[in-house]
């Protein structure tokens, strides 16, 4: 792959390229080197980090859950209703993951609102009342969040 230097203007060129839907684009120091194999701060990718605001639909906790480790989450298909779109769990600290928990418990039901995948099968299911916004890369050709990122609890955007 051919790439070129863009001095002086890398802020509107990261901007360019993250609006024509790529993942990302490298940065560095302009005296630095190319050192194959390792890793310097001389050289930074920085990530297209979308931001959506998807509808927790369940989680997933251990056996004698003291918090959740990770959201089941859904967003809205073009008929109006609910589609599964993957879980996350980074970016959800200690307090967070419990203050979850009890706040999720109040609202579960027997059946996934959604239909979802087999290895979901064993997750906690919850009435679709809550939202919260999520950071990804993008979206695989399933339809399933990459690299998804917890931000916070939003107020129910569709309810």
């Amino acid at each position: 792959m051919i790439t070129r230097s863009v001095l002086k203007a890398g802020k509107a060129y990261t901007e360019t390229v993250f609006a024509q839907g790529f993942e990302g684009v490298m940065a560095k120091k302009t005296s630095s080197r190319y050192l194959p194999g390792e890793r310097t701060d001389a050289w930074l990718k920085i990530k297209n980090q979308r931001e959506l605001v998807a509808t927790i639909i369940g989680f997933t906790a251990p056996q004698k859950a003291t918090g959740i480790d990770s959201l089941l989450l859904a967003t809205s298909d073009p008929a109006g209703g609910l589609r599964y779109i993957g879980r996350v769990g980074t970016g959800l600290d200690t307090a967070e993951r419990a203050w979850l928990l009890e706040l999720l418990a109040s609202e579960l039901t027997p059946v996934a609102p959604v239909p979802v995948p087999p290895q979901e099968k064993g997750g906690w299911w919850v009435k679709p009342v809550y939202d919260c916004l999520v950071g990804y890369l993008e979206f695989t050709n399933e339809g399933i969040l990459r690299h998804p990122v917890y931000k916070r609890l939003v107020q129910n955007a569709h309810r």
